[in-house]
């Protein structure tokens, strides 16, 4: 497996996109959807970022290694903290999407409710 598709791999198995790993390491989204795609190869120090970020060595995301495990067997606390960041992010969206639902549901049994 090489770079572009090991860097994929780790992304998708978080479940975050690529918008949310660019703020994470601090690079634009277009950049890892190039990295992504195979058009771009990363400098050594945004290969740490993401090796760091992934609890992964370089070696593993470059290919010259097979074995997945996190360099120390745990997920660095700065991928922790991210990871955390990401879900509260995604759950205040979800709460606003589900209160703007039940709202819109409350006026569609009112309307329905006048209209008997």
């Amino acid at each position: 497996m090489n770079f572009s598709q090991r860097l994929k791999e780790l992304r998708t198995s978080l479940g975050i996109s690529q918008r949310e790993l660019a703020r994470a390491i601090k690079l634009s989204s277009g950049m890892i959807s190039m990295y992504e795609a195979g058009k771009k190869i990363p400098t050594i120090d945004v290969l740490n970022r993401l090796a760091d970020f992934f609890g992964v060595s370089a070696d593993y995301l470059i290919g010259r290694s097979d074995d997945p495990k996190p360099v120390d067997g745990e997920l660095p606390e700065f991928v922790k903290e991210q990871l955390s960041k990401i879900k509260r992010i995604k759950e205040e969206k979800l709460s606003a999407k589900l209160r703007y639902l039940a709202d819109e549901l409350y006026e569609l049994a009112k309307k329905v409710e006048e209209f008997e």
